[in-house]
């Protein structure tokens, strides 16, 4: 600031005047000085406030972004895990299917090998010299 000095009249009322010297000041002066001082150091309090508050806006209104993108990737997710599990299911149930075809191909399997035992077995019985010329067909 610079060193210039403008002289200011004021009206003010006697208990404000008073009050002024109660509260120490040798003269209306620096009491008016202090005063309008603390006027404009609170009118920079305000506006740095101002200011700080509408930095925490923006940064509250990023997080908020933020927050909403999040919760969009969480559905996505939760919806593709849903997919997921739908596709395990379908895949355990193929896998049920598979495995009683093969039991039952099993089983098919072992009353087959039992019946070639059978015939295997039916034709040692028989006697060696029991055969057939093999001219007679019929």
């Amino acid at each position: 600031m610079s060193d210039e000095k403008k002289k200011i009249s004021a009206w003010v009322s006697c208990d404000l005047l008073e009050s002024v010297l109660l509260a120490g000041y040798q003269n209306y002066t620096d009491a008016v000085v202090t005063g309008l001082k603390l006027i404009v150091d609170q009118t920079i309090i305000r506006q740095n406030q101002t200011e700080s508050d509408y930095s925490k806006l923006v940064e509250l209104a990023q997080i908020r972004a933020t927050l909403e993108g999040i919760d969009k990737l969480c559905e996505e997710k939760d919806g593709r895990t849903r997919e997921l599990q739908e596709q395990i299911k379908v895949k355990d149930e193929q896998l049920r299917a598979k495995d009683s075809q093969l039991e039952q191909l099993t089983e098919t399997m072992q009353a087959q090998a039992i019946h070639i035992q059978s015939l295997i077995n039916q034709k040692a019985i028989e006697e060696p010299g029991a055969k057939k010329p093999w001219w007679r067909f019929w």
